[in-house]
């Protein structure tokens, strides 16, 4: 798969906003409606789960995104 930088970027940020833990809960999270989630009827299902993977790793490898140490 390939995303622009800018995109991806935008879509780490927003992904970050909207969820404290995207690295985490995305992995975690078991997508049970990604099989029906189709932009047509004969297209195949849309891979909503991988595209979060991808759009978080991209955030890690490009040093987007960094490990926050648990308060203790």
């Amino acid at each position: 798969m390939t995303m622009s930088s800018r995109r991806t970027g935008a879509k780490l940020l927003n992904s970050l906003q909207t969820n404290n833990y995207p690295d985490s809960t995305g992995r975690v999270s078991p997508a049970p409606g990604e099989g029906a989630c189709t932009p047509s009827i004969s297209s195949p299902a849309v891979t909503i789960k991988s595209i979060g993977y991808a759009i978080i790793d991209y955030g890690f490898m490009a040093e987007l995104d960094t490990p926050n140490q648990a308060p203790t």
